[in-house]
């Protein structure tokens, strides 16, 4: 496996993943592509889902904000993620940045544990990056 193969999201990824978001939250998105992932977002810029790809090291979650919360708009993006790693063997997820207490439960819900350099304590949970790996 060469792990420095550079790939991109293809047109019915992003499509699918579109479509994903918008069943999810009922609003148009728009998708940007950029040098190394796609930042997905509405037209008002309220609610953004941006993917970074390091070859088949990661995927990161580098900014995510959805309007409705709890309605599983994340799990659903998580299942999406998993699908595109195991398709293209990618090692791991990333989410980064995690800040609150509702997203750290979530990260540990579904199997993601804080990355040690990149993680501190703060006010009673770690924050920062988490990680899940892929089997692939």
């Amino acid at each position: 496996m060469n792990l420095f193969n550079h790939f991109a999201f293809s047109d019915s990824e992003i499509l699918e993943l579109k479509q994903l978001l918008e069943n999810k939250e009922k609003v148009p998105y728009i998708c940007n592509r950029e040098m190394s992932g796609i930042w997905l977002h509405t037209p008002d810029f309220e609610a953004e889902l941006r993917l970074l790809l390091l070859g088949q090291f990661r995927i990161s979650v580098s900014r995510v904000c959805f309007l409705q919360r709890r309605k599983g708009t994340m799990t659903a993006v998580l299942a999406w993620l998993e699908r595109f790693c195991q398709n293209h063997q990618v090692q791991s997820i990333v989410i980064q940045c995690v800040q609150t207490e509702a997203m750290v439960n979530w990260c540990q819900k579904n199997g993601f544990f804080p990355i040690a350099h990149s993680s501190m304590i703060l006010k009673g949970i770690i924050v920062g990056d988490y990680e899940k790996r892929i089997v692939c």
